[in-house]
C-alpha cells in the first residue's frame, strides 16, 4: 500500500484499482508495507492486515462508478438537502460499530473523531460533498468541521 496521502480529510490509497480512504487512526503495529487485502461486509469495506487478523481500518470507496459527483448522493437530493443553505439539528447520536451515527436527507452519517469544543447537538448544522468526502459544519463555529463517513 505504501504511505498514504491525505486529502479531503482522509488517509487515501489505491488498491486494486479503486481509491479508498480512511480518518480513524492506524492501528498500532501495522506497517505501511504489510500485507492487505480489502473485503465489503454489510454494505462496508474493511481492509485487514494478514498479520494482524481481526483487526480491521473502516474504508470510503471514493471512485470506482458508486459514487457520483456528491458521493453516493444523487445531484437532485444533494441540492435539494445538503450544502450551506440546508441547515439541521443532528440531535444526539447513536454509537454504532465505533461510529456516532445519525440520520440526514434519508442518509445515515457517522463519524469518530472528537466531538468539537463548544459545538452543541442543537446547534444549526449543513453537510457538504467537498474532495471526495463528506464534512458537517457548524453555522455558529464557521471554519471548524467534523469529517463524516455515509454508511448504505
Amino acid at each position: 500500500m505504501g504511505h498514504p496521502q491525505m486529502i479531503g480529510g482522509y488517509n487515501r490509497f489505491q488498491y486494486g484499482g479503486y481509491s479508498f480512504g480512511y480518518n480513524q487512526a492506524w492501528p498500532a503495529g501495522w506497517g505501511y508495507n504489510d500485507n492487505f487485502y480489502v473485503e465489503y461486509t454489510d454494505g462496508n469495506y474493511l481492509m485487514y492486515d494478514l498479520m494482524y487478523p481481526g483487526m480491521y481500518v473502516s474504508l470510503n470507496l471514493f471512485d470506482g462508478g458508486n459514487y457520483g459527483l456528491y458521493g453516493g448522493i444523487s445531484e437532485v437530493n444533494y441540492r435539494s438537502h445538503f450544502g450551506h443553505g440546508h441547515w439541521f439539528h443532528m440531535g444526539r447520536p447513536e454509537m454504532i460499530d465505533g461510529y456516532n451515527r445519525f440520520r440526514y436527507g434519508g442518509y445515515w452519517f457517522g463519524f469518530n473523531q472528537e466531538w468539537p469544543v463548544g459545538w452543541d447537538y442543537n446547534d444549526d448544522c449543513y453537510v457538504e460533498y467537498n474532495d471526495g468526502a463528506y464534512f458537517m459544519y457548524n453555522r455558529r463555529h464557521p471554519g471548524m468541521h467534523v469529517t463524516l463517513r455515509m454508511f448504505s
